[in-house]
């Protein structure tokens, strides 16, 4: 699941149809650091993984907005 600007998009072609029709993608930097990655156990032998990044576009952030998938 992808929460961008209040809008919740789940599955990876999904999330993928996201990014690639934002108005600004041609000028989109993905800035994630390693500490930016947590794993946790989940039920049925899943895992969590929550990915905390920032998008770039030339002169402005945009931080808080996170990929998280189980």
């Amino acid at each position: 699941m992808l929460t961008f600007s209040k809008d919740n998009v789940q599955g990876v072609a999904a999330i993928h149809e996201k990014f690639t029709n934002l108005s600004f993608t041609e000028q989109l930097i993905h800035q994630i650091d390693q500490t930016d990655i947590d794993v946790q156990p989940c039920a049925d032998d899943g895992i969590m993984i929550l990915v905390t990044g920032k998008l770039q576009v030339r002169s402005y952030t945009t931080s808080g907005d996170s990929l998280s998938k189980c």
